[in-house]
């Protein structure tokens, strides 16, 4: 739980919010038995909505104040000690995650080793499932997931919608700990609910050693994620150029889609010159249409001016 409040002297959005358990209580018996019903109070709206929501004005605090400038409520009420930064204070997502997920999410090796140490499970997760491992790969700390490796952990548990550890490691782009967690036994082929997988991350990410590192141990060149996205589209979209040459090289054709939007399509309106230019030499149809727009349309449409002017002239009779 948190404790809101605004500093004397400041304007009411100016609210800042504390963890209860870095806030030391102090003043004259009035004043706490006002802070009592403070509390009160909150625990009844708490009970009332059912569940805890926090509000959306909720923000990070990171410059505690020291001991003679931090009234609230008018009195010395509640006196917030000189602390070190917090990068989780005010952010909902961490705020749920149970301690060593959220250690490893924020980095903190020399933490993770010490809950490892006093017993914690590797395995820890948060009610949807999101683990220690998925938080390590999103937080790119390869010394935190081998450590997570080392103590056991599951290196295919699954998160919302089925993600894996794996499948983070790859949006981030992180070569190290997707070699790390292949090499530990996870399925680079493996898909979530959606249809996405690693590959298809990496190529958004613009990883060309992690996507080859991928298909090399057998990840799907032709997956589709939510019956729209390819490793082609996604590389393409994002304007990735050396992955949009090794799909090619290895026999996607440019135009192969599992809906009307191809990878000409999905660079043009982006403004992606070159992938343009290759997809093209590859032998793009430019004169392909999604929804009734052709990838010339598109690229106008979203003021690409030199990916217009080359379209124009590969579809000139």
């Amino acid at each position: 739980m948190y404790l809101y409040g605004t500093p004397l002297g400041c304007e009411d959005d100016d609210t800042v919010a504390f963890p209860l358990r870095d806030v030391v209580i102090a003043g004259d018996p009035a004043s706490l038995r006002g802070l009592a019903r403070f509390f009160d109070d909150a625990a009844a709206q708490i009970e009332e909505a059912g569940a805890y929501l926090q509000p959306d004005w909720h923000q990070h605090y990171q410059d505690f104040a020291s001991e003679d400038s931090a009234e609230f409520w008018g009195g010395d009420v509640i006196v917030m000690q000189p602390l070190p930064p917090r990068e989780d204070l005010g952010d909902p997502f961490l705020a749920r995650l149970p301690r060593l997920v959220r250690a490893a999410r924020l980095g903190h090796t020399e933490l993770v080793t010490e809950m490892l140490a006093a017993g914690d499970d590797p395995n820890q997760r948060s009610a949807d499932g999101y683990g220690a491992l998925h938080a390590a790969s999103d937080a790119n700390a390869p010394p935190i997931v081998e450590l997570l490796l080392n103590a056991g952990t599951d290196v295919e548990q699954r998160w919302v919608l089925g993600r894996t550890p794996l499948m983070r490691a790859a949006g981030v782009g992180s070569t190290e700990i997707g070699e790390m967690l292949l090499d530990a036994g996870a399925d680079a082929a493996r898909t979530d609910e959606c249809g996405g997988t690693a590959l298809i991350g990496a190529a958004a990410s613009g990883n060309c050693e992690l996507a080859q590192m991928l298909i090399d141990a057998g990840a799907d060149i032709r997956a589709v994620e939510h019956d729209l996205d390819t490793p082609l589209t996604s590389a393409a979209g994002a304007g990735h150029v050396e992955i949009v040459r090794l799909l090619l090289g290895l026999g996607v054709a440019p135009d192969e889609t599992p809906c009307g939007l191809t990878a000409l399509m999905e660079a043009a309106e982006s403004g992606h010159v070159a992938d343009v230019q290759l997809l093209l030499a590859a032998g793009a149809d430019p004169f392909l249409t999604d929804e009734g727009q052709t990838a010339l349309d598109m690229a106008v449409e979203r003021q690409q001016s030199e990916v217009a002017e080359i379209l124009r002239a590969a579809t000139r009779p």
